[in-house]
């Protein structure tokens, strides 16, 4: 197959699928290093449930758990004797130009990417200080740099995973499923994209507990993801992407209509009684074929869901496409929202007040 011969949308699939299985090769390659910085992330765990009691301060907590961190501290080496550090640092650097070739680096970036290149770098440096000459204070600062990486290293991880198993996913689907895509003008870097993404799984998640869906054998499936003005489109069960599009629709033109130039971007307020105003929620679920009656009991907990995963999809978003649907924001409003989230990335405030000011009239326009 020539490449070259392609349609320019399947060249970017083909490019995507060998630029993620790269990346996740390079990972793979590393997994010693990866055990390495699990060990180490523990051993920092630990320290950090000793100080949290040493905060406490109540009986002999204090200097039992001092006495104990520094038996812990002492105690490092037991971990960095496992490994060699020679074979430490070839998978950094290994990893590293992984990475770089994988995502195609530039010395000026600033992204996710490049935070977890710069904590290598860092890592490895204070690994060698370390075992040069293992002191207290190098101990420390080696732990926190460990955990920091090794949380990003998983982060990464993770969402490659998710992104090229997605990409190879059957674009087939049954009966009972549904096709629906969403489409966001303003997306950030890899963290970014990770958090839409997630926010979308906790959505379909708690509306399909709500139908009583059981996700394991309808999950939410993603059939293509493209970046840049990030779209996906993805398959699930028909009643719960049905109720996603409706919620979407409706969390959008509530968040354009509240927006001011003042500066606030309105969130979606977590609580049901808000919910009910702006996504009309009990006669949607009943129209599902949901038990409202029986979601009584936990209708609150729900909605701080439902209005968190809505808010984080869409907080940011000047325009967004919903199953080819453009809802956007007027010019001025645009600007203004993009200045915004170029300088924050506002999240959901369960604590919002909105919710008192809605009025149903004004909100259901779906």
């Amino acid at each position: 197959c020539n490449l070259n011969h392609l349609p320019e949308s399947d060249m970017f699939h083909n490019t995507m699928v060998r630029k993620f299985k790269r990346a996740l090769d390079a990972l793979a390659d590393a997994e010693p290093l990866g055990e390495v910085l699990t060990k180490l992330s523990m051993h920092n765990a630990n320290l950090q449930a000793r100080v949290r009691e040493i905060a406490d301060g109540s009986g002999n907590k204090i200097a039992d758990n001092a006495n104990a961190m520094h038996s812990d501290i002492a105690s490092l080496p037991t971990i960095t004797r496992q490994f060699s550090t020679r074979s430490i640092f070839r998978q950094i650097e290994r990893l590293s130009t992984g990475i770089e070739e994988a995502f195609n680096v530039q010395a000026d970036d600033k992204t996710f990417i490049t935070t977890i290149l710069d904590e290598l770098d860092a890592f490895a440096e204070l690994y060698n200080e370390y075992v040069t000459h293992p002191t207290g204070p190098r101990a420390h600062a080696l732990l926190v740099a460990s955990s920091q990486l090794n949380e990003n290293r998983l982060l990464l991880e993770q969402y490659l995973k998710y992104v090229y198993v997605s990409m190879h996913n059957n674009t087939e689907h049954s009966e009972f499923e549904s096709q629906f895509s969403l489409a966001w003008v303003y997306v950030g870097g890899l963290r970014d994209v990770a958090n839409k993404l997630n926010a979308l799984q906790d959505l379909y998640d708690e509306l399909a507990t709500m139908l009583d869906v059981t996700v394991a054998t309808s999950p939410l499936r993603i059939s293509k993801i493209e970046s840049g003005s990030l779209l996906t489109e993805l398959f699930g069960d028909t009643r719960v992407v049905g109720l996603m599009v409706k919620f979407i629709e409706s969390s959008a033109k509530y968040i354009h209509r509240n927006f001011t130039n003042e500066g606030k971007i309105s969130a979606i307020p977590g609580k049901v009684q808000s919910l009910e105003a702006i996504l009309n929620l009990s006669d949607r679920l009943k129209a599902s074929g949901a038990d409202v009656s029986a979601l009584e009991a936990t209708l609150t907990k729900n909605a701080v869901t439902i209005a968190h995963s809505l808010s984080s999809l869409l907080a940011d978003q000047p325009s967004v496409e919903v199953n080819g649907v453009v809802i956007s924001a007027g010019e001025e409003m645009q600007r203004a929202l993009l200045k915004q989230t170029s300088i924050k990335q506002l999240g959901y405030s369960p604590q919002s007040t909105l919710g008192s000011k809605v009025d149903g009239s004004q909100l259901n326009e779906s």
